[in-house]
């Protein structure tokens, strides 16, 4: 045995982050094209998978970690590949949603309500009834 696990493809892993509205799409739809033109294979992918739900929930992930997404999925790209990072990082991304969506739904409304405080709370909720969407976007910078 030589030591080696397989043929290692050479690529390129292509990464684009930004905020709501950026352009993110576009760009990735012109990047994806200027390769095909040229003869190149590409997968396009879309982290965590691209539904309005799967952001929300990635929103409330990383927030509170504090850990930006970009550099964790690149180096999922990098140390596995595109596809296979690509697959861990939609694993890991559904198994952290999983895990705190069990975590909330266990401890319940009670003890963020001991934690906050029932006043701050009320606060919140009201916000959330007034604005939606945009009150846990402005929950993400506290």
């Amino acid at each position: 045995m030589d030591g080696s696990f397989g043929r290692v493809s050479r690529g390129l892993f292509v990464v684009l982050e930004g905020i709501d509205g950026a352009g993110k799409t576009s760009s990735a739809r012109f990047v994806e094209r200027w390769f095909r033109d040229r003869g190149r294979d590409v997968l396009a992918t879309r982290e965590p998978g691209g539904t309005g739900l799967a952001e929300r929930i990635r929103t409330l992930l990383i927030a509170p970690s504090g850990i930006p997404i970009t550099p964790l999925i690149a180096a999922g790209g990098i140390v596995f590949g595109p596809l296979w990072g690509w697959l861990y990082n939609s694993i890991g991304s559904l198994l952290g949603a999983l895990a705190s969506y069990g975590l909330a739904h266990a401890l319940g409304k009670e003890l963020i309500e001991h934690l906050a405080g029932e006043r701050r709370m009320r606060k919140v909720e009201a916000m959330l009834v007034r604005h939606g969407y945009w009150t846990l976007v402005g929950i993400r910078f506290m």
